[in-house]
């Protein structure tokens, strides 16, 4: 009697540890296939959706940041509008390749992007997998990461490193003055007349410029 009792308790103990580790399974199966539909619908939010990704760079402790340029429009990005895909490749070329996109697949954590170059007409596939905690697209090839880009409206999550201007154009100061002369005096008084500081602080003008342009500056400043 006892020995059948002992039976009994030890198979309706299996029997709750069985179900319990069933639960625990579905439950899991269910958390992962819920997870992946979680990612699928931001990825269908947001990366064809007037999207725009930045370079990432890192740094000695193996952290990202971003390198921000004076100039936004030479930043090295993806930027997907409508049903065109932009590869801001930086400053190997002046602008941008554009690709119409084909087509849009997941698979598992991958997102297979399908374009064609819309002036060879080249058909090409971009991979990236969506990190979706940290709003990071990495672009891979042969399923290793080969760029890490950060969503455009992440970017306040990400350490900014500001590049002085027209440094990254450098070849000898001849250059950088010639850059300073050309675009970004044009460019530091539009920002100051419509007061947008918003991708690039405002510069320390004794830093960059002569005397007579920062007054002008600073009467620009005070008229406001």
């Amino acid at each position: 009697m006892n020995h059948t009792k002992l039976l009994l308790i030890n198979s309706l103990f299996l029997l709750i540890v069985f179900s319990c580790k069933k639960e625990k399974k579905v439950k899991e199966n269910l958390s992962s296939i819920v997870e992946i539909e979680n990612i699928k619908q931001k990825v269908n939010d947001i990366d064809l959706q007037n999207s725009k990704f930045y370079l990432l760079s890192k740094d000695t402790d193996n952290q990202y940041f971003l390198k921000k340029l004076y100039f936004e429009s030479d930043m090295e990005s993806f930027q997907f509008k409508e049903n065109i895909m932009f590869d801001k490749t930086g400053m190997a070329i002046m602008e941008p390749l554009e690709y119409i996109v084909l087509s849009k697949e997941f698979d598992n954590d991958k997102i297979l992007v399908k374009v064609q170059n819309k002036w060879t007409k080249k058909k090409l596939t971009f991979y990236f997998r969506y990190d979706s905690k940290k709003n990071i697209v990495y672009q891979l090839e042969n399923d290793k990461i080969i760029k890490a880009l950060i969503d455009s409206l992440s970017l306040k999550s990400i350490k900014n490193i500001y590049v002085p201007p027209c440094e990254e154009f450098e070849t000898n100061e001849y250059e950088i003055k010639d850059c300073l002369e050309e675009y970004v005096k044009y460019e530091e008084k539009n920002r100051l007349i419509k007061n947008d500081f918003s991708w690039y602080p405002r510069l320390d003008c004794n830093k960059y410029f002569d005397k007579e342009f920062c007054k002008k500056l600073d009467a620009i400043s005070n008229n406001k």
